[in-house]
């Protein structure tokens, strides 16, 4: 509960502006993967049909993968971290020029039902590991893709 809490603090502080575009970019690496369909020995009972589908489909489905490159950095800015809405951290590092951070963000059928997380930050750390900026990808229900608040595109 308490991380819920602290993940909405963050993502709903307006004081945390976000990363000017020009300095960092974003790529969008599109793939196709084929689902791992689990242990077909046990019984989930609360899946729903459409969980059962995704499980037992063998077809390849779009995966989407963002690598965000930091190309510049304030002079406060020192450790970078990024996290999802369901509370986990995935990157925590020392911030650098031309670091790439990786940001997996699955299976779009997936991010788009809420299956799995459609809100990642990531945040501008200064030395005192206080958040300066940060740096906003989310999916909507309808696949709208947006990096802090700009239309990136639709899947």
């Amino acid at each position: 509960m308490l991380w819920c809490i602290w993940w909405c603090a963050i993502v709903l502080q307006t004081d945390i502006p976000y990363k000017d575009a020009g300095e960092f970019t974003a790529e969008l690496k599109y793939e196709f993967k084929q689902r791992s369909g689990g242990d077909p020995y046990t019984v989930n009972f609360t899946d729903t049909q459409k969980d059962l589908e995704r499980k037992s489909s063998n077809a390849m489905l779009p995966y989407l993968v963002v690598h965000l490159t930091l190309t510049r950095l304030q002079p406060n800015e020192v450790r970078v971290r990024a996290e999802d809405n369901l509370s986990k951290t995935l990157f925590q590092k020392k911030a650098e020029i031309g670091q790439v951070i990786k940001i997996d963000m699955g299976f779009t059928d997936d991010v788009k039902d809420r299956v799995t997380a459609h809100d990642f930050v990531v945040l501008l750390l200064s030395a005192d590991r206080k958040p300066t900026s940060r740096i906003r990808l989310w999916v909507e229900e309808d696949g709208t893709f947006f990096i802090n608040d700009e239309k990136r595109g639709k899947f």
